[in-house]
């Protein structure tokens, strides 16, 4: 007996993703705003 595509657990439930789309853009941002902080940080404290 083989299991449909609907009957297996997921792991990840990625139905209704729409409403974090903001979500997912902020955490984008955030992590743009920190890997440019690090270099900047690196680029002063190098010397």
């Amino acid at each position: 007996m083989t299991q449909q595509p609907e009957d297996v657990p997921r792991v990840l439930d990625t139905r209704g993703e729409e409403p974090f789309a903001a979500t997912y853009a902020a955490v984008l941002v955030v992590e743009a705003l920190v890997l440019a902080a690090l270099w900047i940080f690196s680029r002063h404290y190098s010397g």
